[in-house]
């Protein structure tokens, strides 16, 4: 589910050239989580569990999606550097 999930986010980013709104999104899903994780009770086990998925989900697909925008940025960078 992880990896499906990587993998459709990495089509989007090189569909659209866009890196902002992923990274927003991915964001959100994880704050979600988070916040399912601290307004849940702890007799419910599975919104809990949830919660642990939306952060590992919106965690892992941020880190890619980071590394491609500063590799992106670096290249544009150097190549206005050293022409």
């Amino acid at each position: 589910m992880f990896e499906l999930k990587i993998q459709l986010i990495h089509w989007l980013l090189i569909s659209f050239i866009e890196r902002s709104f992923h990274l927003i999104l991915t964001n959100a899903l994880t704050i979600f989580g988070l916040l399912l994780l601290l307004l849940a009770d702890s007799k419910h086990a599975n919104i809990l569990y949830m919660g642990v998925i939306f952060i590992t989900c919106g965690t892992y697909a941020n880190v890619s999606v980071k590394i491609a925008w500063f590799n992106n940025n670096l290249c544009v960078y150097i190549s206005f550097l050293f022409g």
